[in-house]
């Protein structure tokens, strides 16, 4: 993210317009934002036998956001005030069945909630000075499983969430001018399955995997900032500058339908994998060696699925860990090792902060080794 200050120095005799906005003056926001949050929650099981119960909670929350915004080019006109105010109801519902001491199935239906707000914006055409609060319906079918005389742990889980006004990052034809608006309808469904078998007293597996897929419902049109950008660099080889009328038309008009896209920050497979091994050293003490590799695919990072742009990819990652406690001690001596084969995996991405256009890719850590010592008294 930039920071960006005044740098020109200039007289205006003219009343400022679009057409006559200095190109040099430099975007800065004056923003001042109040939220006030309320809630009460409750929760109660009922067992209605032996090996089924049901469990339920409700929420009731009360958000409240109050904003003044003014850009630079409004210090010759009024402070935009706006704000939200919104009550909502969600909760939780899950029914349980134990086929057996080790073995349970449950099904669950949730309502989950994202307050709406004000956008630091004060001049916008098309960004609203408003958003939405996003709701999300969440449906989930699983099994949590004890085998082998607890030896073998596997849960694994099915579900689907129904998303309404997911909140996303929207561009606006005025430069800077860019807030937060709401996709109408969003689906999201997939599969979790996770398991843990000790294979020997000293010998343990570990690992997960997650399947996830999406679409976002219906048509819907915005404008699309890899679009506006490009209409920017088009008006100004033409001698155009980005508050000129013609400038802003041109971006206006660089809207996409999202309809049928991925939703952003969803990887189609992630996982892990690792085993924890546990050797008596005798007078030396016990050395515990843990290792794990880390699995996250690819994915579209913004709604508009702009071909590779939009790709983050995907990246592998070892990790290593030695502890070794003396017999009789209370010492213990660890080895953290992170990243081990120093990968540059893009963990996320973003782009365009405050209408910029710049991108940035948010790394994972590179590769770390870390020794303590700890004593307890």
């Amino acid at each position: 993210m930039q920071g960006h200050r005044c740098h020109a120095t200039f007289n205006l005799t003219l009343p400022l317009t679009f057409g006559n906005y200095p190109y040099n003056l430099d975007y800065a926001l004056n923003s001042r934002q109040k939220r006030y949050s309320y809630a009460a929650f409750a929760q109660g099981k009922y067992q209605f036998a032996d090996r089924l119960s049901a469990t339920i909670g409700l929420r009731f929350n009360h958000d409240k956001f109050k904003s003044s915004n003014s850009t630079l080019f409004d210090i010759f006109g009024p402070t935009v005030f706006s704000e939200t105010s919104e009550s909502a109801l969600t909760g939780k519902a899950e029914l349980d069945f134990e086929l057996s001491d080790r073995n349970m199935v449950y099904v669950s239906v949730s309502r989950g909630y994202k307050p709406g707000g004000v956008s630091n914006n004060s001049t916008p055409l098309l960004v609203p000075l408003t958003y939405k609060s996003e709701h999300v319906w969440s449906y989930e079918l699983g099994a949590k499983n004890r085998f082998a005389d607890g030896r073998v742990t596997l849960n694994a889980a099915a579900f689907f969430y129904d998303y309404k006004n997911l909140q996303y990052q929207m561009e606006d034809p005025v430069p800077y001018q860019g807030g937060v608006s709401n996709v109408p309808k969003t689906r999201i469904w997939g599969a979790e399955a996770e398991a843990v078998v000790q294979v020997t007293d000293n010998l343990k597996l570990d690992g997960n995997v997650t399947y996830l897929g999406g679409k976002l419902v219906g048509d819907y049109i915005t404008l699309d900032p890899s679009r506006a950008h490009a209409a920017t660099v088009a008006a100004a080889a033409l001698g155009y500058g980005p508050f000129d009328a013609y400038t802003i038309n041109l971006r206006a008009q660089q809207t996409r339908n999202t309809n049928g896209n991925l939703p952003p920050k969803l990887p189609k497979w992630q996982g892990s994998i690792g085993a924890t091994h546990t050797l008596e050293l005798g007078s030396l003490g016990t050395l515990r060696s843990h290792a794990e590799l880390i699995y996250r695919g690819k994915f579209q990072y913004r709604i508009f699925n702009d071909g590779a742009r939009d790709v983050v990819p995907s990246y592998t990652q070892v990790n290593a860990n030695f502890t070794l406690t003396p017999q009789d001690s209370n010492l213990t001596i660890g080895l953290t090792l992170t990243n081990l084969f120093d990968n540059a995996g893009v963990a996320s991405r973003y782009s365009n902060p405050f209408g910029s256009f710049t991108t940035s890719d948010m790394y994972i850590p590179p590769r770390q080794v870390i020794a303590s010592v700890k004593y307890d008294f």
